[in-house]
């Protein structure tokens, strides 16, 4: 048996140029890259597109010192008395910028959405503040003002470019761990899950466990994971 695994970490992209985005939000991330600083934002869009993976690796090409959260378990006011304020307050030993990642931000409540919108305040001459979420309309407009929303949905003068992407990655994916697949059966799952890449990396390594390729079965194949 193979070792295990997340297919979705090992081969998550560390590199922004490695990253499958759209021409508009490569154009913000050359912005980025070219002042060499990352903005407060808030990343909006489907899940699987792409933006916690964007961020981290802005942020380990940019060296910033970052903290990741997941809101949708640490989702009160009190992540924000606590861990959010020992990270801003502790000096960078490296004198690095630092950066703090809500990830899931739509799942925060109000009232630690409201203590959030005066901590960017209070931090923001040594902290960057970066929110993803699946629906943008559970963020206050308030927080918004101060995070300027980044739309990552697919348009479809997208959806050509996006698709390859994926189906090369996924290919690039199975020949590196060995997988026998049938190009066209793998254009196929990757367009009937589209724009869900992190889903259909996650029932391709699933579907493989078992069959040790991918074939047409993979087009009915329904399994219950969390990957």
């Amino acid at each position: 048996m193979r070792k295990e695994f997340l297919w979705v970490e090992k081969y998550r992209p560390k590199k922004t140029e490695d990253c499958i985005l759209t021409a508009k939000v490569k154009q913000l991330v050359n912005g980025i890259l070219e002042t060499g600083e990352i903005p407060n934002l808030t990343f909006a869009g489907s899940p699987g597109t792409g933006k916690t993976t964007l961020i981290k690796a802005l942020a380990e090409e940019l060296d910033y010192e970052y903290l990741f959260i997941n809101s949708s378990l640490d989702r009160g006011i009190d992540v924000l008395r606590m861990t959010l304020s020992d990270f801003s307050s502790k000096v960078s030993l490296e004198d690095k910028r630092k950066l703090i990642v809500l990830d899931e931000a739509d799942h925060l409540t109000n009232q630690a959405q409201l203590a959030l919108r005066a901590f960017i305040e209070k931090t923001s001459s040594n902290c960057t503040f970066v929110l993803t979420c699946n629906h943008s309309n559970k963020i206050e407009s308030a927080l918004l003002s101060r995070c300027p929303l980044i739309d990552f949905t697919f348009k479809e003068e997208d959806k050509k470019d996006i698709l390859t992407g994926y189906a090369k990655r996924l290919a690039a994916i199975l020949k590196s761990e060995k997988i026998s697949f049938d190009p066209k059966t793998l254009v196929e799952f990757v367009k009937q899950n589209y724009p869900d890449f992190r889903l259909i990396i996650g029932e391709v390594q699933n579907y493989v466990r078992a069959t040790d390729s991918l074939d047409a079965g993979i087009l009915t194949f329904k399994v219950s994971s969390d990957i």
